[in-house]
């Protein structure tokens, strides 16, 4: 399964229920064979700025998303998958976004990493630095 496609997966509930959502492929996660997705959600209003991605008919990725509403990327809601557990693709996103995703999860996860005031782990050391994720994918 290619990063930054649109499939379909069961997500864990507060309540512990499973629901059967969109999600955006972050990451293949190794040999398992698992994949790292964020969740996608119709619930505009819920919009985290700086770290969410808000899709609507005007943004480029709108029609390839497989998607009939404008929709939230929730790019911290982020669960693994077996590859077993996806379904077929539904859509995908441009390689630009997937970079905002995966950047904006980034700066958000290195800002909650360290006491406020305090300066920002230089990269290369214990900070979360994501951008050993990646994001390309196949055409």
């Amino acid at each position: 399964m290619e990063e930054g496609r649109v499939v379909r997966v069961a997500f864990q509930q507060a309540d512990g229920e499973l629901k059967l959502r969109p999600a955006v492929v972050l990451k293949r996660m190794g040999a398992d064979r698992d994949l790292l997705v964020c969740a996608i959600s119709s619930k505009l209003h819920r919009e985290m700025p700086g770290v969410d991605v808000v899709v609507d008919q005007q943004h480029p990725d709108f029609p390839g998303m497989g998607l009939p509403f404008p929709l939230l990327i929730r790019s911290a809601y982020l669960t693994t998958v077996p590859l077993s557990a996806v379904q077929d693709p539904i859509g995908a996103v441009r390689p630009e976004t997937l970079r905002r995703i995966v950047a904006q999860l980034t700066t958000y996860l290195n800002a909650r990493s360290h006491p406020r005031g305090s300066p920002p782990v230089p990269a290369g050391s214990h900070s979360m630095d994501l951008a050993a994720f990646g994001t390309s994918r196949a055409a």
